[in-house]
Parts: C-alpha cells; sequence; structure tokens
C-alpha cells in the first residue's frame, strides 16, 4: 500500500499487477481494481 502511495503521489494512476490468488484476493479486497484482464499460462505435465 505504501508504494502504490508513493506512485499516485508521483502522478502514476495505471499499474499492472501480476501474481497469484493471494496478490490478487489483497487488491480486489481493498477495492484497487478498475479492470481485469486474466491469463491463465498453460501448464505442461
Amino acid at each position: 500500500a505504501e508504494a502504490l502511495g508513493m506512485l499516485f503521489d508521483q502522478g502514476v494512476r495505471h499499474v499492472m499487477v501480476e501474481g497469484g490468488s493471494s496478490i490478487l484476493s489483497t487488491f480486489l479486497g481493498a477495492h484497487l481494481v478498475d479492470e481485469l484482464i486474466v491469463y491463465m499460462a498453460p501448464t505442461l505435465l
């Protein structure tokens, strides 16, 4: 949250966040998401 505040103070209004369920849940829970573009990488077994 502190990093996002610093970016906002510098005029940054858009960021791309990549991660798993934990980071996604954190951003969604804090109402910091305006748009989702979901990509699931293929897994080779």
